[in-house]
């Protein structure tokens, strides 16, 4: 399970690489009057001081520590240049926090996803710790820009309100490579040859190269959303302050991410201490070799939690066909949603929390015709 660790080191990296290029770009202009970039990034925050930042998150694992927000996060203007713009600072609550990794099997994930959040509010959910990641087998996809996100990060933080920030790591991340400390060298010869045209060729293919890669974030205020339906958000206002990223299909990532994200949480509480179907939490094992020093999940630890309801193949390609839209609930046979309820008994006690897992079903098989079979199926004929 490498790369539950190395995704965060990666947007890590790449976001180094972000402030580094912004860095660049402004330096061009300066000498050549031109802009490849637009719209062009002020040299603020981060943008100026990315070069410590690596050893400021060391001092993380320090709880008396403090985080230099303004200085390594910037204020509201680098919104749109940094996606996600308190990614460094997450990195650090994740360090103080946890370290924790959930990793979640396929059946489980394709369960979560058919099961619906109907009447459940973000009061009644509780987060294992304020801060934490999942890693996903099955990844989340953007319909819209087909992008695939394989690792959900979590913080919960008081920065300005109560908010809950939710990070969708791109899988073009595995193959992403820092710029190296040679190939900067080399890009600063260049700046002293004034070799403006391969510069400027060399920054836009940066550019498209993080273009491909950009997470999507996922913001949740929740002084307003405190007794919301999770489920509802997407209808509300003010849309473009819950998602971050220029292609995204909002209520289609919103829908995957909640379902995943409090569905987790909720099947966490159902199960008993000691569960087979929730895994001791185990340290990384190391590769080859030493680790970095420098890599801030160096110490991270991982939870493997799986179903605890097997699942067929007939209900595996069912399941699959009505969470990515292709099927729905006129199949002649067909699953019913999940859902979350109250103990018996506390049904109209609003205090109650929602602890029962009703989970999707096979509904109307008599629908089928005589020795019928639902598509997908194996019929053996004798």
């Amino acid at each position: 399970m490498k790369n539950q660790i190395t995704r965060l080191e990666n947007a890590l990296q790449m976001w180094e690489d972000r402030c580094w290029f912004y860095r660049k770009v402004n330096y061009f202009t300066q000498k050549t009057g031109q802009i490849p970039i637009r719209p062009q990034c002020p040299r603020v925050g981060p943008v100026a001081h990315s070069d410590s930042l690596r050893k400021h998150l060391l001092q993380a694992c320090n709880p008396n520590a403090t985080f230099e927000l303004e200085r390594y996060c910037g204020v509201g203007e680098l919104r749109e240049f940094l996606i996600p713009q308190l990614l460094p600072y997450y990195l650090w609550q994740w360090t103080q926090c946890s370290r924790r990794i959930y990793h979640i099997s396929a059946e489980l994930q394709l369960f979560l996803r058919a099961t619906a959040l109907d009447g459940v509010t973000w009061g009644e959910v509780k987060m294992p710790f304020d801060s934490f990641a999942i890693q996903l087998n099955d990844p989340i996809k953007d319909p819209k820009s087909g992008q695939l996100y394989d690792v959900l990060f979590i913080s919960k933080h008081e920065i300005q309100r109560s908010s809950l920030d939710l990070v969708l790591l791109n899988k073009k991340l595995e193959d992403y490579t820092a710029v190296t400390s040679t190939k900067r060298q080399s890009i600063e010869q260049d700046f002293r040859d004034r070799q403006w045209d391969k510069i400027g060729h060399w920054l836009k293919a940066l550019n498209a190269r993080h273009n491909e890669c950009l997470a999507t974030e996922i913001n949740i205020n929740l002084d307003r959303m405190q007794g919301a339906a999770i489920e509802d958000y997407p209808e509300a206002d003010a849309e473009k302050d819950k998602v971050d990223h220029p292609h995204a299909d909002v209520a289609s990532l919103w829908e995957q991410t909640v379902r995943t994200l409090v569905g987790l949480c909720l099947y966490l509480r159902t199960l008993p201490v000691g569960s087979s179907h929730q895994s001791e939490w185990k340290p990384v094992h190391k590769t080859v070799g030493l680790l970095d020093a420098k890599c801030i999940t160096r110490e991270a630890l991982i939870c493997a939690v799986s179903s605890i309801h097997t699942i067929t193949r007939e209900e595996r390609q069912i399941l699959a066909q009505a969470v990515s839209g292709q099927g729905g609930y006129e199949l002649r046979a067909h699953f019913r949603c999940g859902h979350w309820r109250r103990p018996p008994g506390l049904g109209l006690d609003p205090s109650a929390e929602k602890t029962v897992w009703v989970r999707p079903s096979w509904v109307r098989r008599d629908r089928l015709p005589k020795d019928g079979v639902p598509g997908g199926s194996e019929f053996i004929l004798s």
